[in-house]
């Protein structure tokens, strides 16, 4: 479990993230929503152990999410290009494996199973700049998933992507581990629909948890968080 305890995150002028209490079972899938400068991206950073909380808890299976250990927690980011940087697809892929140590013969066929699996075996030997869009960010994905992460979150990674590479990459999360928590934020109302359980700040707050149907069913909820809704929900409102 990932356990978030009276988490508060200050920059140098404002605070991001307040008295944050939030858990995360692995092989939970939830939806992250909230407006622009809401705390989406520091919370995700902190589960990370990218970031450290200036006061409260955050563990990974009981250890401080900062001790833990690489691959434990992947993430990928909303432009791939931001985390690839190997010379080839290939290399990119092995990266992460290269840096625990795996041995050659056990990485390059987990590199190979995973860029199969993307369909991204034939591009092996492209460097990942040549690579469209969303295949860039499969390819990100994949890099993450080889590790084999028992959790892992998604910043915002749809948004740069055309609806047809969107939908693609949306479409290969469904083949992910049962027992991967998957952490998924988005301004996307219509892919949170997606989930069992959606959690939504608000000013670096808390301000929703429960299942998108309650929140997008309450008008004052998701206008106060700054959050647009589904279509069918604007039109059940008139909007």
């Amino acid at each position: 479990m990932i356990r978030m305890q009276g988490v508060t995150y200050r920059y140098p002028n404002a605070t991001a993230l307040a008295e944050i209490d939030f858990d995360w079972e692995r092989g939970e899938r939830i939806a992250l929503m909230g407006a622009n400068g809401s705390g989406k991206s520091t919370l995700a950073m902190l589960i990370k152990g990218l970031a450290i909380a200036a006061e409260g808890r955050v563990e990974i299976d009981g250890v401080e999410a900062s001790a833990v250990a690489a691959g434990k927690v992947g993430m990928v980011f909303q432009n791939p290009e931001d985390q690839l940087a190997a010379a080839t697809v290939e290399r990119e892929a092995a990266f992460g494996l290269e840096n625990l140590g795996m041995p050659r013969e056990e990485m390059k066929v987990k590199v190979e199973s995973v860029l199969r699996s993307f369909g991204l075996w034939e591009y092996r030997h492209h460097p990942p700049h040549r690579l469209s869009g969303g295949q860039m960010q499969k390819l990100a994905l994949a890099s993450v998933l080889v590790m084999q992460p028992d959790y892992l979150i998604f910043d915002e990674s749809t948004s740069m992507l055309d609806p047809a590479s969107r939908k693609d990459f949306l479409s290969s999360l469904r083949n992910l581990p049962a027992e991967t928590g998957v952490l998924f934020i988005t301004q996307a109302a219509k892919e949170a629909m997606d989930f069992h359980r959606l959690a939504v700040l608000n000013k670096g707050r808390i301000f929703f948890e429960g299942s998108p149907g309650d929140f997008f069913s309450k008008k004052e909820l998701w206008e106060r968080a700054m959050v647009e809704a589904p279509l069918r929900y604007r039109f059940d409102f008139g909007l």
